[in-house]
């Protein structure tokens, strides 16, 4: 006797699960935004500087790499996080970003959006000391600027 044959969802079906997982994500997400609002009154980080903290993210990017399985690819589940923590890190305590174009617009735009999201302000500049200084004078925000200069004639062949 062949086991009874199971009933495919439908494709309306599917889409209601699809939304009430979406809706579960927001709401997840709306009860983080209420978690950061009662750290920022425990930390008082509006008044002492910056809430950035680049070792916590790193860890919380390594647990978030070592649980991920399925068919999203990992650098879309990574790029929701990023932006989800400069996000609420920004929520925390406001920052810019500070970015040396010297060598070029695109990349460092691209990098500086991949790593903070659109809602952290990016702020361009010609040269480094220009993004130093900006850095300097901030309570807080951040500085980009190139490890190495892209193209010339002076590299390896």
């Amino acid at each position: 006797m062949k086991p009874p044959r199971r009933k495919e969802p439908s494709l309306t079906e599917l889409r209601r699960e699809i939304d009430r997982i979406d809706e579960d994500m927001h709401a997840l997400l709306i009860e983080r935004g209420e978690i950061i609002e009662r750290l920022i009154a425990v930390k008082k980080t509006q008044e002492s500087g910056s809430a950035f903290r680049p070792a916590r993210e790193a860890d919380m990017m390594r647990r978030l790499v070592q649980r991920h399985h399925g068919s999203l690819p990992l650098d879309t589940a990574e790029g929701i996080w990023r932006v989800i923590i400069s996000t609420f890190t920004y929520v925390q305590a406001p920052f810019a970003v500070h970015a040396d174009l010297s060598t070029g617009d695109a990349l460092m735009r691209d990098s500086a959006r991949f790593h903070f999201g659109f809602t952290v302000p990016f702020v361009p500049h010609m040269g480094a000391a220009c993004v130093v200084q900006a850095v300097t004078a901030s309570k807080g925000d951040l500085g980009l600027g190139a490890a190495f200069a892209i193209g010339g004639s002076g590299g390896a062949r």
